[in-house]
Formats: structure tokens, C-alpha cells, sequence
């Protein structure tokens, strides 16, 4: 099976199972918070895109961080990665990343717990 069929499996597989965006309410109540979990289909340095449909922003600002709290530097979102990510939608529908969490794998929802920073239901 060639890389393309298996990505569109695996993302249809995600989408199925739960595994889409969820929308929150920023704490402050300004801009609604964006949670989710997916694969890196395209990363150029300051943006990506992750299950090839949610376009990421990436500012000074953005951490990228391992499951245990770690930080790590931008180069580790090159290549595919399952990622989670925590970010503010724009006006323009993308997402501004404010966390983005380098996942070992898709975290089934009864693997979540093992997870304390994955806000998805």
C-alpha cells in the first residue's frame, strides 16, 4: 500500500473514531480555543497543516513540547508526526498554535488519561 492510501486510511480511520477538532471556550472568553490531535501532512517552518484539511500557524510564541512536558525544537515537526495541538482560530480559519505536542502515535480515547494535557472529549 503506497504512503498516500495508508495516510487516507489512518486520517479516515482518526475522523471516525473521534478523533476531529473540538471547539472550547478560551478561558477568557475572547476567541474560541481550538483542541486537536492529528497527523502533519506539510510543515514549511511557520505553518503546517495537519490531517490534511487544518491549517496551522506557528509564532515566537508557539511550543512545541513532548508528552512529558519537554521542550523541543521546531525541526522535530518535520517529517509526519501525530501531533496535538492547542490554538486560537483566526478570523481567516486558520489556527494559530499556542501548544503543539509531539505524540508517540494516535491516542485512542481510552488512552487519553494517560495524557493530562489532551482537552478532547
Amino acid at each position: 500500500m503506497n504512503i498516500t492510501k495508508w495516510l487516507t486510511v489512518v486520517l479516515l480511520l482518526a475522523f471516525l473514531t473521534g478523533a476531529g477538532p473540538v471547539w472550547v471556550e478560551a478561558a477568557q472568553g475572547k476567541k474560541p480555543a481550538r483542541f486537536l490531535q492529528g497527523f502533519v501532512t506539510s510543515y514549511d517552518g511557520d505553518r503546517m497543516i495537519v490531517n490534511e484539511t487544518w491549517r496551522i500557524r506557528l509564532t515566537g510564541k508557539t511550543r512545541v513540547l513532548t508528552v512529558d512536558g519537554e521542550e523541543r525544537a521546531r525541526l522535530h515537526l518535520e517529517g509526519q508526526k501525530w501531533v496535538y495541538v492547542e490554538g486560537v482560530e483566526r478570523r481567516d480559519g486558520t489556527i494559530e498554535a499556542v501548544k503543539i505536542y509531539l505524540l508517540p502515535k494516535y491516542i485512542e480515547k481510552d488512552e487519553r488519561d494517560m495524557y493530562p494535557f489532551m482537552k478532547l472529549p
